[in-house]
């Protein structure tokens, strides 16, 4: 069915080229005011492929969080990034903040701070800002901005590096801020829209952000969403061998520059005894997926599409709470093939096309890649979803339908 990478906790709550007319940005504040489904066909100018020596633009957001502070991890993958020998035509470009302390580079906690790659060398380009909230969309905003501003590109991507911890908790842990602070995905959306800014990928170096619902969420921004839908490990990714892949040919193919992404995150999970999952989502199929999964989901008893691992199982066999149930997620074809009704082949056969391929170590084989979020947990988790839904455009029929969810479903399926 999938594409599997076979291979064997980071971030604990951690085909088509698509251009737009410079018109198309006045669109995007009347997308965030509606609940309607959009065809990314209304906003797309031009099929575009991408050349061998375009200049590329890679935005990586890094909220560094306890990641930095205590382990180090945000400089680790920042030394990846300085051992990739790219051109001068790929441009890495890095927002600081979040974390009280930097291990490496004299990189500030004191305020934010903005940072291009250049010869091996991480080069500060941009000292005059303040201590940024990362959680606030406000300043994913600018930073995407900026950074189309001052690197324009033909091809760019998008990268959030942190904790994540799903369609309604969101992304982002910022040391600085409440520790319930984040970054919601309605947030997310809004923020990448406002810029205009169209993405070759938008990616996840996070835990827990591969859903339906960020798929959709995103599906007008960026051709593709490549994130996990579980946890990850402290070590998350490995930059070398793909910014290298890419400064050879910047016309390399998204899938494959993805797939050794992927791979090597696998490798690396390995060596640390991690299980791992990543899944390459084609945007322009998140639509049909999310239509299908509605459609079988009316069909279905609540009670099925609860995980098998609840929130309250969860905490006995897992005390640290790190299952995706503890975080109301569920793999989606995991809860289609339980409820096992006449519209269960619909999600199953959406997926297939919208899932391009999925790189799971053996303890992740059973996952398809996409998860969904569902609000079985406590009796505040369904405001928040609401809101953050409506507000990415998903539909009120769906929304209202989710309210039928309770925590009492907990025991029937447990």
């Amino acid at each position: 069915m999938f594409n599997d990478e076979h291979g064997t906790h980071k971030r604990v709550i951690k085909r088509r080229y698509i251009a737009f007319f410079c018109a198309a940005a006045m669109l995007f504040s009347t997308l965030l005011s509606t609940s309607e489904l959009f065809s990314r066909s209304q906003f797309a100018a031009m099929s575009t492929t991408f050349g061998k020596n375009d200049d590329v633009t890679v935005m990586i957001y890094m909220c560094a969080s306890d990641l930095e502070s205590e382990d180090g991890s945000a400089t680790d993958d920042i030394l990846e990034m300085l051992s990739a020998d790219i051109p001068s035509n790929v441009r890495v470009v890095i927002q600081t903040g979040g974390t009280l302390k930097w291990r490496r580079f004299k990189i500030s906690s004191e305020h934010s701070q903005r940072y291009v790659i250049a010869d091996n060398q991480l080069v500060l380009v941009d000292d005059t800002l303040p201590q940024l909230d990362m959680t606030a969309p406000e300043t994913l905003e600018d930073f995407v901005s900026w950074s189309s501003k001052s690197y324009p590109a033909k091809r760019n991507i998008l990268l959030f590096w942190g904790h994540g911890g799903g369609a309604v908790e969101g992304y982002g842990y910022d040391e600085f801020q409440e520790y319930s602070a984040s970054l919601t995905l309605d947030e997310m959306r809004g923020a990448i829209l406002s810029t205009g800014v169209f993405f070759d990928f938008i990616g996840f170096d996070t835990c827990l952000m591969g859903g339906l619902e960020t798929a959709y969420a995103l599906r007008i921004s960026a051709n593709y969403l490549l994130a996990s839908e579980d946890f990850e490990s402290g070590y998350g990714w490995d930059y070398k061998r793909w910014l290298e892949t890419l400064g050879k040919d910047t016309s390399v193919d998204t899938v494959a520059l993805t797939r050794i992404l992927a791979e090597d995150f696998l490798i690396e999970s390995q060596k640390n005894d991690a299980a791992a999952v990543l899944a390459l989502v084609d945007l322009y199929e998140a639509e049909n997926l999310y239509e299908a999964w509605k459609n079988f989901a009316y069909t279905a008893p609540r009670a099925s599409l609860i995980p098998r691992i609840t929130h309250a199982t969860s905490t006995a066999r897992y005390p640290l709470g790190d299952t995706m149930a503890s975080c109301g997620i569920t793999d989606l074809l995991e809860a289609a093939k339980k409820a096992n009704t006449s519209q269960a082949n619909k999600p199953i056969e959406a997926a297939e096309s919208a899932i391009i391929f999925r790189s799971a170590s053996a303890e992740n084989a059973d996952m398809c890649g996409l998860s969904v979020t569902l609000p079985f947990l406590t009796a505040d988790f369904y405001p928040r979803m609401k809101s953050i839904y409506l507000n990415c455009g998903i539909d009120a029929e769906y929304v209202s339908w989710l309210a039928g969810f309770s925590p009492h479903h907990i025991k029937s399926a447990a």
